[in-house]
């Protein structure tokens, strides 16, 4: 028995980096079926990208906390590519590492274009990766830029921010277009049949011809509505996340007001 789990066991010690990196796209996939999960499963993920690049740098001779960060900052598919890269590259390390193209830098601010805008549409998230887009193309030991090489590159990233913030005042607009839609078929709903929906989707296709989204974003970008009773009636609320993973706005029937939460 020893000698048939030796192999296993060695097997998963060896690619456990990798192990962990999967785990994490594994979770990340069930955000899109599941939204209810992304504030429960967010700090895993970002655990299990950040230690299997961690290890994996560890093993390689590398910083380690460069790719702890890039774990946790670009949770989907970069930890996969940069962890294979690590993988192939480690019996070449001999070879001098020629310095980033403008062209990798593109590519770098793409990933924060899609990561901060169409998967997670976060402010913060966009920021804190531009910011240390910027500082990697403009600080990198070897190969050092000009300084119109290193204002090209700095400007790849600035473009790649605006256009974040394009798309999340888009979104922002759509929130409250659609919100001030479902808020009035529900008072409508409420005239007619004296209480609130269950649901938003009880609205269709008499109030709505379908249930709007929140925002145009991958993760966290449907309204939730909740129905509730007391003495004072029936009441509800309905919410949207307008920062992911966590800012979320709230609007309460009972007072006709919206709140912000985190």
């Amino acid at each position: 028995m020893g000698d048939q789990s030796s192999p296993k066991t060695a097997a998963i010690a060896r690619y456990i980096d990798l192990i962990l990196v999967i785990l994490g796209q594994v979770l990340i996939l069930l955000l899109f079926f599941v939204e209810d999960l992304t504030g429960y499963l967010i700090v895993p993920i970002m655990a299990l990208n950040a230690t299997g690049l961690g290890i994996r740098a560890k093993r390689n001779g590398r910083g380690v906390l460069p790719f702890v960060l890039l774990g946790c900052f670009f949770p989907l598919i970069v930890p996969v590519i940069a962890i294979a890269v690590m993988i192939f590259r480690s019996g070449r390390r001999h070879i001098e590492r020629k310095p980033v193209g403008v062209y990798g830098h593109i590519a770098v601010a793409a990933i924060i274009l899609v990561t901060g805008a169409v998967l997670m549409d976060s402010f913060s998230l966009a920021l804190v990766c531009t910011i240390a887009g910027i500082i990697w193309a403009i600080s990198g030991k070897q190969g050092r830029y000009t300084t119109k090489q290193k204002l090209v590159r700095v400007g790849i990233y600035a473009i790649a921010f605006a256009m974040v913030l394009g798309m999340k005042s888009v979104n922002n607009r759509i929130s409250q277009k659609n919100a001030g839609t479902i808020i009035a078929a529900c008072e409508k709903y409420l005239e007619k049949n004296g209480e609130y929906p269950g649901s938003l989707n009880d609205l269709v296709p008499v109030f709505l011809s379908r249930v709007p989204s929140a925002r145009y974003t991958l993760i966290s970008g449907g309204f939730r509505y909740y129905r509730m009773s007391g003495q004072t009636g029936n009441n509800y609320r309905l919410m949207y996340v307008y920062e992911a993973p966590f800012a979320r706005n709230v609007y309460v029937s009972a007072e006709k007001k919206w709140r912000s939460i985190d």
